[in-house]
């Protein structure tokens, strides 16, 4: 061509629009970006040219080129494939490094097999293709609908709202069969599920509710499923199905990650009836650790699978969360020693669930041990929700696993109480012991103790072996009256802090003679209880 500096610029920009333009209508596509504008271009409804279309397909035979464009068309539409236009490679040498092929995918994902190639100076879809065009066509347009797509209006025009008369018919249809569907598999599993409660399986029918949320879950899921078959043959324009499939995946998803929950519920009442008919309470204590942990990680899929349908890089997300994983880990720290700490408690099980437990101001009922926390109710019926990271630093005292249960008390009696008293009473108080069922005897130690200021004080140690704290209660009330009883029927008095004036004249002698015959009678007890 010729140029010059008289010529306009504006001419000489537009000989070069006309010159690429030239090259996309004799099918010369100089890149992929090229070759796929002018296959859906040239197949919209407003500019319905097929023979210009096949021309970004490799091959001899029009007819045949014709047939393998609206088809891939079809395929687009139908699985709600939008193709991001300007997202296309410009590139006439591209080179895929990651996959180390000239090869150019437009959804290496969805559709794996269907490429573009340079042939020829050229890029088209090449011959090797053809055959999974009509592979993935009868796939997106099953039981017989791929041979109806032969019939239907290519370039209709819009009648209403953008939609053609046609497509509006098969909304409706669509809508019905949806309902009808869900409303029968709806009817026959809640039949299922009323046979099984009817029977003698129990477990059904104490968790009937949830079994018939997870039968209508389960019917939505089915009936959408189904309904989706036949949604791609409405021929929807590519924006409205990308679209319409977007919000079918994302319902479709949210729909599964409930039933997933809801099964989870079954297994979890399931797994809790059978810890219930076991000894140990560390099963029922890691419960609901495993069931809290599932759903998270459930949930966490959840959110990339939503990622995935906006087409957000998953794979770019996570390396740049792995990169920032250095400051995620220093601001959460206290979640971090929380979590270790958690580890640590279902390690060394220093409790269990309705352990009662004391630690610093801390003491109560153990609730649930989680992730962060462990919730302890105080006997005030407060709520207490201590982190565990503080467990790892403190001493527990835990007194759910006491073997026995301690009972010390001092019985205080008055100075008139003769000896020979305070003898028979300790020794009735033995008695007393050996014959309640709830006292350890090999435990027990009852003895004339100590002479306080205002009183003689019997020393009564002795453990329970009881199970729980009202029993114990019950076991000390009983001790308590008993020993009350045996007071009165001896006629010894308790003693209270008092004070008492005593003034007694013994002659010298008399002190003398009562001294000799204390020693005497005292030096034969000890000769008989040491002989």
């Amino acid at each position: 061509f010729y140029t010059s500096a008289t010529m306009p610029i504006k001419y000489f920009f537009l000989f070069l629009t006309c010159l690429v333009s030239q090259e996309i209508l004799l099918g010369q596509s100089a890149s992929p970006y090229d070759c796929v504008y002018n296959h859906l271009a040239s197949l919209q409804p407003d500019s319905y040219h097929p023979n210009q279309a096949a021309r970004s397909f490799y091959g001899t035979d029009t007819i045949e080129m014709v047939k393998y464009a609206e088809q891939l068309k079809q395929v687009l539409d139908g699985k709600g494939l939008y193709v991001f236009i300007d997202d296309i490679s410009r590139d006439s040498e591209f080179y895929d490094s990651t996959r180390m092929s000239g090869n150019y995918y437009l959804f290496p994902d969805q559709l794996p097999q269907i490429y573009l190639r340079k042939i020829d100076n050229s890029w088209y879809y090449p011959p090797e293709v053809f055959d999974d065009i009509e592979a993935y066509h009868k796939q997106t347009y099953p039981f017989g609908i791929h041979l109806l797509m032969n019939h239907l209006p290519k370039n209709a025009h819009s009648q209403v709202l953008g939609v053609s008369l046609w497509q509006i018919v098969g909304i409706i249809g669509l809508i019905l069969i949806f309902t009808l569907l869900f409303t029968l598999l709806r009817l026959l599993s809640r039949r299922l599920l009323k046979v099984l409660s009817s029977s003698n399986l129990g477990f059904f029918t104490d968790n009937l509710k949830l079994f018939n949320k997870i039968s209508t879950l389960l019917s939505l899921i089915v009936a959408i499923y189904i309904s989706r078959i036949f949604l791609p043959g409405l021929q929807f324009g590519p924006k409205i199905s990308w679209l319409i499939m977007g919000f079918i995946k994302i319902v479709s998803a949210l729909l599964i990650l409930l039933l997933i929950m809801k099964l989870i519920d079954i297994l979890y009442q399931y797994f809790f009836r059978f810890t219930k008919s076991t000894s140990s309470k560390m099963d029922e204590q890691l419960l609901p650790v495993i069931k809290r942990a599932i759903q998270i990680i459930l949930l966490s899929f959840w959110i990339i699978y939503l990622l995935t349908i906006f087409n957000v890089d998953v794979t770019a997300l996570l390396a740049g969360i792995s990169i920032g994983g250095v400051a995620i880990a220093l601001a959460a720290q206290d979640t971090i020693k929380n979590l270790f700490g958690s580890v640590t408690i279902f390690m060394d099980k220093p409790f269990q669930i309705g352990d009662w437990i004391k630690f610093g101001e801390v003491e109560g009922t153990v609730e649930e041990v989680g992730f962060r926390s462990t919730r302890v109710r105080s006997f005030e019926n407060s709520l207490m929700s201590v982190p565990n990271a503080r467990l790892l630093d403190t001493s527990v005292n835990n007194y759910g696993l006491r073997q026995f249960r301690r009972f010390k008390t001092s019985i205080q009696l008055t100075y008139d109480t003769p000896p020979d008293k305070v003898e028979a009473f300790v020794s009735h108080l033995r008695e007393i012991t050996r014959l309640h069922p709830c006292i350890v005897h090999d435990r027990t130690q009852i003895y004339f103790n100590s002479m306080s200021e205002s009183s003689l004080d019997v020393l009564f140690y002795s453990f329970f072996d009881v199970a729980d704290w009202p029993s114990e209660l019950q076991a000390k009330q009983e001790i308590l009256l008993a020993i009350m009883r045996l007071a009165q029927s001896m006629n010894i008095h308790f003693a209270y802090p008092s004070m008492s004036i005593y003034k007694h004249e013994l002659s010298h002698d008399k002190l003398k003679e009562n001294t000799d015959d204390f020693f005497a009678k005292y030096k034969q007890q000890l000769g008989d209880q040491y002989a």
